[in-house]
């Protein structure tokens, strides 16, 4: 095997790792086998005595093989130090795109591992060398590989250890912009993080950021993140860990899940010293009297995401016990439980709902709730499970102002007068009709004005029941015979506000809107007259005579000859000749256009065809012999 993978470098059919036998044989079997050896130092000589690692270096530089390389970085064990640890920093930093971030993911594992509550110093260390990797991924020249590093390297920030580790390491997260920012907020959690922020002057620029637009923005960011969270099923959960109740306690908060963006209020008010800066700066003061001034205003649409993105930020200052005294000195509490009890909103109510669960989160603010009458559950430990609702369940509070919504039905729903077409209900036609059991009378294709008439009657007629089926069959064929006056924007018109008050099937309507050309819906929006060119040329010119024996379909036999002869008569469902003409004319007038070799327009004749057929017009159909 190692003769094979160590030649030239052409990997045949036969070879042991080809893609054939990878995947028809049991031959990457090898590659857990190679992982089992690697988690154990014994394994590890062993692998070297026998000189795998020198196939495995050749296997990475196979750039042809993409999938060889993630089968192997992907079974390796890298908790030992030695050659695997090369082996996956060498196709970090030399492979491909796809290589380097696959094998950037690899390190998740290592990086992000889980740990007892009681973290000693020794089950930190095994993380470092991960971290250091992940650290040095930040610089790679493509961003997709620097976003799923920040990503791992954002989890590993659950551990206080691990945070001030990565804050050692002095990470420079300028060129990467927003993608970067998570992990800078994730740095403000600690007083290291925050000293180390303070000195790049991130921390001021960030909180006027926030303050002047940043904070607006949340808004958007979270419900559509809130959405996601209640639409999907979320398979492998992401727990984050609390900063605010000592190393080890898994925060079993909203923010546990991954859905759920950092706040920049939240992460400030972990430490003392952002706390200061926050009280110095007074945002919270300004918040506080957005929230009471407009917060049951419901018409302003840019003033109610204000006052939601403030009601997001008192709600992320409130949620940490070093920030949830600032609520009592604001007195805010009150106004919030106000949204969310008698806001004509309910998106307000929703958002104030939230927040609530989130001031609930700190022991502080969970007495300034019981003071108004919410309450919120705990769990065993004492730590609130950010729930929040009225004492004793009195749920009539906060749902008992909502008023049932009586929609109409959808019968009596009248469009409003800006948006009619017709703004009188057209009058009722009288017209003199045959029985249906009589012949159809044949269509005036001579007489615009006939033919509107027609249209019209027929259009009316497919609102009766009674009617429907040979209105129907009569459109059809309407359709079929290219009219002129399907091109008039007034007879379009007219039959739009046919529409808006009549009562017509999704059929019908369907039908009576393929009826018209495609630019007559243009024509009447900008106004033009019936005279301006809206067809295609075909139905603009003159139809000439029949001609060699093909018939013209603009013109139909009387109703006599179609008595007679039956040759019009079809049976439901059935294509007739005229659709067959028309999709065929069509077809090889595109042709026509395609070609430019003027030999090219006449093909050879067919012999589907009549001698007579072919003396007619280059555009004829195939016509079946009789």
């Amino acid at each position: 095997m190692t003769t094979c993978l160590q030649a030239s470098g052409l990997w045949s059919e036969d070879a042991v790792f080809s893609k054939d036998r990878l995947t028809d044989s049991l031959c990457w079997g090898y590659f857990p086998m190679f992982g089992v050896l690697s988690a154990d130092p014994k394994g590890l000589v062993l692998m070297d005595r026998w000189k795998m690692f020198n196939m495995m270096y050749h296997i990475i530089e196979l750039k042809q093989r993409p999938d060889l390389i993630k089968l192997l970085l992907s079974h390796l064990d890298y908790s030992v130090p030695g050659h695997p640890r090369v082996l996956l920093s060498k196709s970090m930093t030399a492979g491909t795109k796809e290589i380097r971030t696959h094998a950037t993911e690899v390190l998740r594992k290592y990086a992000v591992r889980p740990m007892a509550a009681n973290v000693s110093q020794e089950a930190v260390a095994e993380s470092k060398w991960a971290i250091q990797l992940l650290v040095t991924q930040l610089y790679d020249p493509e961003i997709d590989v620097c976003a799923t590093a920040v990503q791992i390297l954002e989890q590993a920030c659950n551990r206080k250890m691990l945070l001030e580790y990565i804050v050692e390491c002095r990470p420079s997260l300028d060129h990467l912009g927003e993608i970067g920012a998570p992990l800078l907020l994730r740095f403000l959690s600690t007083s290291v993080g925050y000293h180390y922020l303070h000195g790049l002057d991130y921390i001021s620029n960030e909180m006027d950021d926030w303050f002047l637009g940043r904070n607006d923005a949340y808004v958007s960011l979270i419900e559509a993140s809130l959405a996601r969270a209640f639409s999907e099923r979320v398979d492998e959960p992401h727990n984050r860990m609390s900063m605010a109740f000592g190393v080890g306690d898994v925060e079993g908060d909203l923010f546990a899940d991954h859905h759920v963006p950092p706040h920049f209020y939240r992460e400030l008010t972990r430490t003392e010293e952002g706390c200061r800066l926050l009280s110095s700066k007074g945002h919270l003061n300004e918040f506080s009297d957005t929230i009471r001034e407009h917060g049951m205003q419901s018409e302003d649409a840019e003033l109610l995401v204000k006052v939601k993105g403030c009601l997001w930020a008192v709600g992320n200052v409130g949620s940490m016990e070093l920030g949830a005294p600032f609520l009592e000195s604001c007195d805010v509490v009150k106004d919030i439980i106000k949204i969310a009890e008698g806001h004509d909103v309910f998106s307000m109510r929703g958002t104030a709902f939230f927040v609530l669960g989130l001031i609930s989160r700190s022991s502080y603010g969970l007495e300034i709730l019981s003071e108004h009458g919410w309450d919120s559950n705990t769990s065993q430990t004492g730590n609130s499970l950010g729930l929040c609702i009225p004492t004793g369940l009195d749920l009539d509070r906060f749902f008992g102002s909502l008023q049932p919504w009586q929609h109409p039905a959808a019968a009596k729903i009248e469009l409003p007068p800006s948006q009619r077409t017709a703004q009188a209900k057209p009058s009722r036609r009288v017209c003199n009709r045959p029985p249906i059991e009589d012949n159809p009378r044949p269509l005036p294709l001579g007489n615009d004005e006939k033919m509107k008439e027609r249209i019209l009657e027929l259009i009316a007629d497919l609102g009766n029941s009674v009617l429907y089926k040979r209105a129907y069959g009569e459109l059809r064929k309407i359709k079929l015979a290219h009219v002129r006056v399907l091109s008039s924007p007034d007879l379009f018109l007219k039959v739009m506000g046919m529409l808006e008050w009549g009562h017509y099937r999704i059929a019908a309507r369907k039908l009576i809107r393929d009826l018209f050309e495609p630019n007559v819906l243009k024509a009447a929006i900008l106004g033009e007259t019936a005279g301006t060119t809206m067809g295609t040329k075909r139905d603009a010119r003159p139809r000439p005579p029949n001609a060699g024996g093909g018939r013209d379909r603009d013109v139909r036999p009387a109703a006599g000859v179609q008595a007679a002869s039956g040759r019009w008569r079809r049976r439901e469902g059935d294509k007739d000749e005229d659709e067959l003409a028309s999709s065929s004319d069509e077809a090889r007038t595109e042709r026509q256009r395609s070609i430019s070799d003027p030999s090219d327009l006449h093909p050879p004749p067919s012999p589907f065809m009549s001698p007579a057929s072919l003396g007619g017009y280059a555009t004829n159909p195939i016509r079946r012999p009789t």
